[in-house]
């Protein structure tokens, strides 16, 4: 039977834009919410899950799901320098799915949407209180949707595995855990995980924290320490190393790279 949405609820939203000399910087990031991202002077190329680029043009916009790998390359406009913003939020469908989900994006928003949808980025960021701030990320919601395509319904155990480690990655999780959770064995657990994510539950456990820390460091201030804690890990040495691992920088580097991530 195919999910009725009943409901979408927005949280976390999150806006930022920048204007500086980014010719030819290239980042590769996963975060864990959908963001949208506009190049207002200046274009970006962008590949998603190891895809071929695809440029934006000056004025465009792309479309990063969560949990979605980007690779990030920004290119100045005739002034020498780039301007961009962006709008980051989680969004649950029924209030269990995300919209991931249930629908697949295009890579690209149309070009027609342009001019609105920098109305309503702007609109965000500049809002004056919270509820316009929302109103605003609804419309850009309800122009998503127009130009994404229904998935099939998704299998609802891969679905509730990753409600629960959404909900505990910041505690130990063994393998015990999400087989009481689940109510299977452990060997079952093992082989979900490689079934829907094609990782070890410990490896996949790890993805979320380091896509946590990734987002933190690029939108909070706090210490690299505390950020480790807060995704997770109390082995400041062993996160440094996961996070090298994935990113192919420090946390430190990877936090000056994305600064202009904090500036408004």
């Amino acid at each position: 039977m195919s999910v009725d949405m009943q409901s979408v609820e927005i949280s976390q939203l999150f806006s930022a834009g920048f204007a500086c000399d980014l010719e030819g910087v290239e980042h590769r990031k996963t975060l864990p919410c959908l963001s949208v991202v506009q190049a207002l002077h200046g274009y970006y190329e962008i590949g998603l899950d190891h895809k071929a680029l695809v440029s934006t043009g000056q004025g465009g916009a792309f479309i990063a799901p969560a949990n979605c790998f980007q690779r990030i390359i920004h290119h100045n406009g005739s002034e020498h320098v780039m301007r961009a913003h962006w709008v980051s939020m989680h969004v649950r469908v029924n209030t269990f799915y995300r919209l991931e989900d249930l629908y697949e994006f295009p890579r690209l928003f149309p070009p027609e949407e342009n001019e609105a949808l920098a109305a309503h980025i702007a609109a965000i960021r500049y809002a004056d209180n919270i509820c316009a701030g929302y109103a605003a990320a609804y419309q850009i919601l309800e122009r998503l949707l127009r130009v994404s395509k229904r998935r099939a319904d998704p299998d609802r155990t891969m679905i509730r595995i990753q409600e629960y480690v959404a909900a505990h990655f910041r505690e130990p999780i063994r393998a015990d855990d999400l087989a009481g959770y689940l109510c299977c064995s452990p060997a079952q657990v093992y082989r979900l995980f490689r079934r829907y994510f094609s990782l070890s539950p410990a490896n996949y456990i790890n993805r979320v924290r380091l896509q946590n820390a990734a987002m933190l460091l690029e939108t909070s201030a706090e210490s690299v320490t505390a950020i480790a804690v807060a995704s997770g890990y109390d082995d400041i040495a062993y996160f440094s190393k996961c996070f090298k691992d994935v990113f192919s920088v420090s946390p430190s580097v990877y936090r000056r790279q994305n600064a202009h991530a904090r500036s408004k």
